[in-house]
């Protein structure tokens, strides 16, 4: 579920563990372009990318990154939002929204 190669993240249930995801992205810019990850974690959460910066070039057109989520307190509670951009050298930005529900503990009649 959470590796569908889907342009966005949503994690509706982080637990104690850390939870790791991965994607893929293929370059559409410029043949030789290098990309930064600038992250903006979703309040509550700890999140890293790996690795934070994809280089591409003429036989390199797709990179694989993960990123690896950590709740910092354990809140039963609704969705936090964040985002992951990538940065070439202010030509481009990709966006990747980023939603996730920290929780302790399932509970049956939970419907969100």
């Amino acid at each position: 579920m959470y590796h569908l190669n889907l342009p966005s993240i949503s994690i509706p249930d982080l637990k104690k563990t850390p939870l790791t995801v991965q994607r893929t992205v293929t370059n559409v810019g410029d043949t030789d372009s290098i990309y930064k990850a600038m992250g903006e974690s979703p309040p509550g959460v700890n999140m890293v990318v790996e690795p934070s910066l994809l280089q591409f070039n003429a036989s390199t057109m797709t990179h694989t990154f993960a990123v690896t989520f950590t709740p910092l307190q354990m809140v039963q509670g609704d969705f936090n939002f964040g985002s992951l951009t990538w940065i070439d050298d202010g030509k481009h930005a990709v966006r990747i929204p980023i939603a996730v529900r920290v929780i302790m503990h399932d509970f049956f009649s939970d419907t969100s």
